[in-house]
């Protein structure tokens, strides 16, 4: 990397310790810039030539055919449950939810970086309702061991419920490819407690996620697009069928019903990980759902705003899922 391509990263460190209330921000364009010098020499434009956006071949769809589907990909009914052969287990969520309400008077999270720490709301990844569904699920279920690919404000949730409500008992395993954020918002004593392996997810020893027990918590953050080599499929394919009974699993950004916000398709993010976990769980009696953020806040929007109401600030989308057999 070139003196003229440090400089940008190294600017905006400045700007971040300068600036404390653009610290997020600024840390997080030094992150993205960072990540795509990186990859730089990796992108090719092959198949894009080949078969553009919109090509019945390509993967990626038009603005047209998202523009077509959007009535009945983005608008769902309300009481209609359009996932066929997906078992939501409603009511169990419901049991669930309140299991975990007695939790949220002493959730200690604010919506600004506050002393003793290193969690708050104000973030662009990793909002209200996922925050205080971890916080509680770590509280619930009490989780010996936590591996977690993809890492950054929800290893914050983690670190600090763990440290507040847990003893310290969690062993956590970091597995994060690009660590400038989490290591932004740690501490330095999280660094010697805690395993971090800067590496994809990929690429790390199957071990890893397979001697997680019943009660562990494999959380993922991926990348979000199944493609050939890609940490989605390596997840479903490898990871999934080798968990042991009783291991819960956390995937981050899916929304139900198991579709992404239009504006994320305006945007270029035309992910797919989603539409690979609802074919999954379709007519799979080996994984069952544990909790839907995003299909409980828009069931039960009422009972959220009267029992967790910083919930409704941000609806979220976590889903949590457990091996069954």
């Amino acid at each position: 990397m070139s003196d003229d391509t440090r400089s940008t990263p190294r600017q905006l460190e400045e700007l971040a310790r300068l600036r404390p209330e653009l610290a997020d921000t600024a840390m997080l364009l030094r992150d993205m810039y960072l990540t795509l010098e990186q990859r730089r020499p990796r992108y090719d434009t092959t198949f894009v030539d080949a078969y553009p956006p919109g090509h019945f071949h390509s993967p990626l769809p038009s603005r047209d055919e998202v523009a077509a589907v959007a009535h009945r990909a983005f608008d769902v009914p309300e009481g209609a449950n359009p996932l066929g052969g997906v078992d939501l287990r409603e009511r169990e969520q419901l049991k669930l939810y309140a299991a975990l309400v007695p939790f949220y008077a002493a959730m200690p999270f604010k919506d600004q970086p506050t002393e003793g720490l290193r969690y708050h709301f104000a973030n662009d990844f990793f909002a209200h309702t996922d925050a205080f569904v971890l916080y509680a699920m770590m509280r619930h279920f009490r989780p010996r061991r936590i591996v977690e690919a993809g890492s950054g404000f929800s290893s914050c949730v983690m670190l600090d419920t763990d440290e507040r409500f847990l003893d310290g008992a969690t062993r956590f395993t970091f597995v994060e490819p690009y660590p400038e954020r989490l290591l932004t918002h740690i501490r330095p004593e999280d660094r010697t407690r805690c395993t971090i392996v800067t590496d994809f997810a990929q690429n790390v020893a199957l071990e890893t996620y397979t001697s997680l027990e019943a009660g562990d918590v494999l959380f993922i953050d991926s990348s979000h697009v199944a493609k050939i080599g890609s940490d989605v499929l390596h997840f479903v394919f490898d990871v999934f069928p080798a968990l042991q009974p009783g291991v819960i699993i956390h995937i981050h950004d899916i929304f139900y019903p198991f579709e992404y916000p239009c504006s994320w398709y305006a945007q270029g993010r035309a992910w797919n990980e989603a539409y690979l976990l609802r074919a999954f769980l379709q007519y799979n009696s080996a994984f069952e759902v544990l909790f839907f953020n995003s299909y409980m806040t828009t069931r039960h929007g009422d009972m959220f705003e009267k029992h967790t109401p910083l919930c409704m600030r941000n609806t979220g989308g976590s889903l949590w899922l457990r091996r069954m057999a």
